[in-house]
């Protein structure tokens, strides 16, 4: 599980750090999420995947509701290659979505930032075979995180304006109904941390028991036997953590903000690698050529043309009516004579019958 976790987490990751469609690169990212939760919780720890799940709620339905404000203003367009300056016409939106940016890659004090981190300790105090090798997919992934979310707000919010003519006088901030509730998740995705706070980080409040969280699940969730970790070894680890979240919105700062030509040149000049990560690692077409096409051809073949056709309604339906036609139209037929004495005579011989039954 853990494996699994851990490789799905950076897998989807970089997917999404080539995808152009807004929605496509938050899919991705949630599916790389839920892999963190899986690390998580193929290591024990059960509280940490519960409590980035919960943490993960609130700023990916930010990224997705604010990511879908942003079409309607754009009059139904997800290309964020024809986005861009959007900071300027969408002031209200690009402060709630930067919220949940920064929660996602784990920005100090976000909610983000305690459950990713809680997941990282879990994996690398846990005894499950390779965990270092899982801290550091799961380290990584971090990186990755950081680096297309800011990529993600910087083409959407940032540089030139790229909408197409036409659009650009039109586009307008969403209306309360639409905004309101992003504000309440912008919120949550700041402080929703709280219910989950590291105890290192509740000793420097002189609060006794910040993981509110753990204690309220300690009934019910099974936690992996506890190592001793330092807290100088803690207080690194997410020191390292913010440190290549931080270099991951530099890279992609540097990429995409002050010098926007040059994606599409190392595109070009990794075409290969490009085009494999770009097109999901051709996931889809070999899914479909090894499990799609061979379960249709042996639903049509076998399933339909033998089971369906010639048993289910050759043998079954038909089969049964013909016997029951064959049955109507032979034996049972010599019943219905259409002479009355015959009927009136079949009666009194099973009123005989019945009689004598009773009277024996």
């Amino acid at each position: 599980v853990a494996w699994t976790g851990g490789l799905t987490a950076v897998f989807a990751a970089t997917i999404a750090v080539t995808q152009t469609d807004i929605k496509k690169v938050l899919a991705y990212s949630t599916v790389s999420q839920l892999g963190y939760m899986f690390l998580a919780a193929g290591c024990g720890g059960y509280t940490a995947a519960m409590f980035h799940l919960g943490t993960h709620a609130f700023f990916k339905a930010l990224l997705f509701l604010g990511a879908g404000a942003v079409i309607l203003a754009m009059h139904h367009e997800q290309n964020i290659e024809k986005m861009g300056g959007l900071w300027k016409k969408l002031p209200r939106t690009k402060w709630v979505f930067l919220a949940g940016t920064l929660a996602i890659i784990g920005f100090p004090g976000f909610s983000g930032f305690f459950s990713k981190d809680e997941i990282l300790v879990a994996v690398w105090v846990s005894d499950v075979p390779g965990h270092q090798w899982l801290y550091w997919m799961g380290f990584a992934t971090a990186g990755i995180t950081a680096f297309y979310m800011a990529r993600l707000f910087f083409m959407v919010f940032l540089g030139k304006l790229r909408a197409a003519a036409d659009v650009r006088g039109q586009i307008h901030e969403p209306g309360a109904s639409v905004f309101y509730p992003l504000a309440v998740l912008a919120f949550l995705s700041i402080v929703g941390g709280i219910m989950g706070v590291p105890q290192i980080y509740g000793d420097w409040l002189s609060v006794g028991d910040s993981n509110s969280l753990a204690s309220w699940l300690a009934p019910v969730l099974p936690e992996a036997a506890p190592h001793a970790l330092e807290h100088s070894t803690e207080y690194l680890m997410a020191l390292g953590t913010v440190g290549i979240a931080a270099s991951g919105v530099l890279v992609a700062l540097f990429l995409y903000v002050r010098n926007p030509d040059l994606p599409e040149k190392m595109a070009q000049l990794l075409s290969g690698l490009y085009k494999l990560v770009f097109n999901k690692y051709y996931v889809d077409e070999v899914y479909d050529a090894l499990i799609v096409r061979p379960t249709v051809a042996l639903s049509d073949t076998v399933l339909y043309q033998v089971i369906d056709t010639r048993v289910i309604d050759g043998v079954a339906i038909n089969g049964s009516a013909n016997a029951v036609r064959s049955l109507a139209s032979g034996a049972l037929k010599y019943l219905q004579s259409g002479l009355t004495q015959g009927y009136v005579f079949l009666m009194i011989v099973g009123a005989v019958a019945i009689v004598g039954w009773l009277l024996r």
